[in-house]
């Protein structure tokens, strides 16, 4: 008999701004493509809504870049924090306004009901870091 593995991957990924290809943000999600199309629909007056407001004004999206995938929300939370503070220290302009891994703060799982809300998936791009000291990504499907 198989059994079924109770274990969801989360993804560690960063918005980058495709005008300066900077990277903006750092965040994390069980659901990457559902979360790419919540920041292409910022609200509120945090940093980050105002950037994503700037760069979708100029008609163009951020560029969401997975960092790593992981099984535990423990490691999520540690490997959110590290990369938050690793782009901090580089000169990253992050507007993240936590350290990171404060999972479930204000944050909203929106479900694949609420995906009409947002336009189709299917033509969603989503990349993967090769080598992040160099910062070249590649696009995966």
């Amino acid at each position: 008999m198989q059994t079924q593995s109770n274990t969801q991957q989360i993804t560690i990924y960063t918005l980058t701004d495709p005008r300066t290809n900077l990277i903006h943000y750092v965040g994390q999600t069980k659901h990457p493509r559902d979360r790419r199309l919540v920041h292409l629909r910022p609200d509120g007056q945090s940093r980050r809504a105002q950037w994503l407001r700037a760069v979708l004004a100029d008609g163009v999206q951020p560029v969401m870049v997975i960092l790593e995938v992981v099984s535990t929300q423990a490691l999520a939370d540690e490997r959110e924090r590290y990369w938050i503070a690793h782009g901090r220290s580089s000169g990253w302009p992050l507007v993240n306004t936590l350290d990171g891994g404060e999972f479930g703060v204000g944050r909203i799982d929106l479900g694949l009901q609420r995906l009409e809300h947002f336009g189709a998936v299917d033509d969603l791009l989503l990349f993967a870091v090769d080598d992040c000291a160099e910062g070249l990504v590649k696009r995966i499907t």
